[in-house]
């Protein structure tokens, strides 16, 4: 297997050359840090711990690279899941392209806010919109996000895919 590339983090987009190739961005609606910090106490409502990941999958994640020395252990041991969980498809597509794919975050790790607008539409072809975050956050798009959408929806090409999270055990009304 080839050597992976080096890793960044934290650090600003570096946007893509518009060459006819598709460019295809992640978005994650979570807050990471709102997320992670969440009280392993509360059983409903939150992520599960890496801790209760491993006790329904075991062996999974029981090699040394999940061991606490190189990889989170709580609740933002499993949000860094689902960062991996999306490498291979990103290296397919990078390889289709000839375009890393842009991951974005409503609030990473560092805390910085970076809603859907013209930074990130101005680089994306292909918009995949992760809807993760617990509706008791209480995160949700803006007007002025749903129309920077809306607007580059009407530019030829380009495709926006919504994976919304399920609302489970959310509502007053079970009719």
């Amino acid at each position: 297997m080839a050597a992976q590339p080096a890793r960044t983090y934290n650090q600003n987009h570096v946007a893509r050359v518009p060459d006819g190739r598709r460019r295809v961005s992640i978005y994650w609606t979570w807050s990471y840090p709102w997320e992670a910090q969440r009280d392993p106490a509360a059983m409903s409502n939150r992520f599960s711990t890496l801790t209760e990941v491993r006790n329904v999958v075991y062996p999974a994640y029981e090699t040394p690279e999940y061991q606490a020395d190189r990889f989170l252990q709580g609740i933002a041991g499993t949000l860094e899941l689902f960062h991996r969980s999306t490498l291979t498809f990103q290296d397919l597509v990078g390889e289709l392209t000839g375009h890393p794919v842009a991951v974005f975050q409503h609030v990473d790790q560092a805390g910085y806010h970076q809603p859907i607008d013209e930074r990130v539409l101005a680089d994306t072809d292909t918009l995949m919109v992760f809807g993760l975050d617990h509706l008791t956050s209480g995160l949700e798009a803006t007007r002025d996000e749903v129309e920077a959408i809306r607007e580059w929806l009407h530019i030829p090409g380009k495709c926006l895919l919504l994976a919304p999270h399920h609302d489970v055990g959310f509502t007053e009304d079970l009719a």
